[in-house]
């Protein structure tokens, strides 16, 4: 039930990445990758099952945080995550095989700029479906990712948080 609702808003749960190809770049990518703060992942599990929403605040740095933040999510037994996603990771090959790795929401990013009328339109709808979908996610227990600063940290240093994230939500 809770599938078909996250469709029905919006929520793209296409899997065309195949599980052994993520888990292998995966491991080829991010052998570094270690968890801090995991008592706050257990602490957000068990408010997760008693409903609690929650909204997930993250520091992009990589392609690869989608992918990983949903197997440390799968790993602490928590729901399965869905992210706003931009559609500007459409564009090339390799960021589309790693957003196609999640669940997510299409937003329409500013740093994407419409060419014509329709598009600007397409955005506005684009954009007024996205915050309709987060707010489903949030009420049928989904934790919803987001990367306020609205783009990748180069530095790895969390960015200001770009105010017009909040719009898709």
């Amino acid at each position: 039930m809770i599938e078909k609702e996250l469709r029905d808003a919006g929520v793209d749960q296409q899997r065309r990445t195949s599980g052994a190809a993520m888990d292998l770049l995966l491991h080829w990518a991010t052998p570094e990758i270690g968890v801090r703060g995991s008592g706050n992942l257990m602490e957000a599990r068990d408010l997760m099952r008693e409903g609690v929403p929650h909204l997930v605040v993250a520091n992009h740095i990589s392609n690869a945080d989608g992918p990983v933040i949903k197997d440390v999510f799968a790993t602490y037994q928590l729901p399965d995550p869905v992210f706003l996603v931009g559609l500007k990771l459409n564009q090339q090959w390799f960021t589309r095989f790693m957003a196609s790795g999640v669940n997510g929401i299409p937003v329409w990013p500013d740093t994407l700029e419409p060419l014509t009328e329709s598009d600007k339109d397409k955005k506005s709808q684009v954009n007024a479906r996205a915050a309709q979908a987060s707010k489903m996610v949030l009420e049928v227990g989904h934790p919803l990712v987001v990367f306020p600063e609205g783009t990748r940290s180069r530095s790895a240093q969390l960015k200001e948080a770009n105010p017009k994230v909040s719009r898709y939500m």
